[in-house]
Parts: C-alpha cells; sequence; structure tokens
C-alpha cells in the first residue's frame, strides 16, 4: 500500500457541522490534511485543484446540493474516482440514500456523526484506494 499524506475533504453549508468533522478526523487520523468547503461550488473547485482522497459530502445545502455536487464529481475524468460519503441528518429518509447511491456515492452517515463509524468508513476507502494511514 502507498504511503502518503492523507486529504480530506469536507463539504457542508455549516460551519458548526465542519468544525465538528474537522476535529473527528483529526482525532481518527492526526496526520491528515482536512479541506473545507461552505458550498458545493467551492468544495468542487476544492476537489479539482487538491489530490483528495475522500470526500464527506453533506445533502442539504443551498443552490447546489451535496446530490448534484456528487454527480458533478463523478462525471468529471478527473475527479471520478474519489470516494464521497454522504454525511448527512436525512438518516431515516431511503429516498436519500437510493438517490445518493444513484449519483455515485460510496457510503452513507447519519448526523450526528459516530466517531468510530466516520473512521471505519474513511478506513475502508483509504484501504480501497491502496493507502496507509501515516504513523
Amino acid at each position: 500500500m502507498e504511503n502518503k499524506e492523507i486529504r480530506i475533504l469536507a463539504i457542508d453549508d455549516n460551519h458548526n457541522n465542519l468544525i465538528t468533522i474537522k476535529t473527528l478526523v483529526i482525532e481518527a487520523f492526526p496526520e491528515a490534511l482536512i479541506y473545507t468547503a461552505l458550498s458545493g461550488s467551492e468544495g468542487i473547485e476544492i476537489a479539482s485543484r487538491v489530490n483528495t482522497d475522500v470526500v464527506l459530502l453533506d445533502i442539504v445545502m443551498p443552490e447546489i446540493d451535496g446530490f448534484e455536487v456528487c454527480h458533478k464529481l463523478k462525471e468529471d475524468i478527473d475527479l471520478c474516482d474519489i470516494p464521497v460519503v454522504f454525511v448527512t441528518a436525512l438518516k431515516g429518509n431511503s429516498d436519500s440514500r437510493i438517490k445518493a447511491l444513484e449519483v455515485g456515492a460510496e457510503a452513507f452517515i447519519a448526523k450526528p456523526i459516530d466517531p468510530d463509524t466516520l473512521f471505519v468508513t474513511i478506513l475502508r476507502w483509504l484501504s480501497a484506494n491502496k493507502l496507509t494511514v501515516p504513523a
């Protein structure tokens, strides 16, 4: 497995949610670089310029919702292999889960975020991409 800096992008329109996600990711992966975006368009722009390993994406956002962001990432030849994990409060909504999978998401985590679930989910996609966690 390749050992390199892990880059995680969190996209959520709520600043407090981004702080929570960033804190949880840093606790699980202290050496990771965490990028944050407060909008879908900003997230797409960051993903296009940073070699991101995993995207953590909210669904409900103004202007461009998470489904559209995921769709745009997955249709871009340079970004389509980035695993997208939806992190959302729409936990009981099976239609949202189905739509997330239809637009190409690899996983779905409900808010409030369980730290162990977040850790295992990120680790799964890092391993799938043959990346190791720096010591």
